[in-house]
């Protein structure tokens, strides 16, 4: 395996599709990613396409993937994403894929997972880690990968700017908000800089970081558990990244925590017809009720017990 480190992770990605030519074909997106992703692809001129994730496990619909890929000539990659971080073996399903399609080029995206410093056996191509803001582990910068050893790698160190990345993160916002088509503009926003990082240092920073990110992430999340009704809770499983719960009135509820100078975020939604075309229904239908209640080092044990009692008094 090869170790890729840079500024971003969002800049390996850009580096892959283009050292690898992924943008020759399409590629495939759970509905559910990150806006960042799509707006990659547009800078590598690749075109996309979004298939949805299972109410079952909320993770990508696999059996979705696996007819599309049958169906279809012209696939050159398929990212599959781990909603809210949650830790399962999908190893199966990258074989599967492989077997269907052995050129198909796979893109592992642990951005919201733990990150893990040593890989074992996998058959994706990449798999790709963050420890950006607000990820799991929080280091305000910097994302680390694992490549076979036959993927192409070379860094493209484009200009970046701060304010065309505050800018883009904006234009999001907006057109998520007002749920209308995206229409991407290319600038400086990607920070695709050669990077200072040395792997010795960035991974011990991980591996404190990651400790402490635990130990707070243990207690606040053992707060919410032990005080919001257990009909609100999403699952254990889905409470490593931020601990969500689903609620039927959901602006209500967040409109009831910020009207108390709290806070709490509202992600992912569908970026079908906003971002591109595809299938993203059940994607839409989870992201119309999941509240994600903070749980890093941005929220303490008091601002988890009051946001407890909010969404105990208003959720329905």
């Amino acid at each position: 395996m090869q170790l890729i480190i840079e500024n971003r992770a969002s800049a390996i990605l850009f580096n892959t599709v283009i050292s690898n030519k992924l943008n020759k074909g399409k590629i495939m997106l759970p509905a559910n990613i990150c806006p960042i992703v799509p707006a990659v692809l547009f800078k590598a001129k690749a075109k996309f396409e979004f298939y949805d994730i299972k109410l079952t496990n909320y993770l990508p619909d696999e059996n979705e993937l696996y007819k599309i890929i049958n169906s279809s000539e012209n696939i050159s990659a398929v990212l599959y994403n781990h909603t809210y971080g949650v830790e399962k073996n999908v190893e199966t399903i990258f074989e599967n894929i492989k077997e269907i399609n052995k050129n198909i080029f796979i893109i592992n995206d642990c951005c919201l997972k733990k990150p893990i410093t040593e890989i074992s056996v996998t058959e994706a191509d990449i798999t790709l880690y963050s420890t950006g803001y607000s990820k799991y582990t929080d280091l305000g910068f910097g994302g680390f990968a694992f490549l076979k050893k036959n993927v192409k790698y070379e860094n493209s160190e484009l200009k970046y700017s701060e304010k065309d990345h505050k800018n883009l993160v904006n234009g999001f916002n907006e057109v998520l908000k007002a749920k209308m088509k995206y229409e991407y503009t290319d600038t400086e926003w990607l920070n695709a800089e050669k990077t200072t990082l040395k792997k010795e240092k960035y991974f011990n920073d991980i591996k404190n970081e990651l400790k402490n990110a635990e130990i707070h992430k243990t207690i606040l999340n053992n707060i919410y558990k032990d005080n919001i009704k257990k009909e609100f809770h999403l699952g254990d499983e889905y409470n490593n990244w931020r601990f969500n719960i689903s609620v039927n009135n959901k602006a209500y509820v967040l409109k009831k925590i910020f009207e108390n100078g709290l806070f709490a975020s509202s992600h992912y939604s569908s970026l079908v017809g906003t971002f591109g075309k595809g299938n993203g229904k059940n994607a839409e239908l989870l992201h119309s009720k999941v509240i994600n209640l903070f749980n890093d080092f941005r929220f303490n044990e008091e601002k988890a017990g009051l946001v407890s009692e909010i969404i105990n008094k208003y959720a329905e």
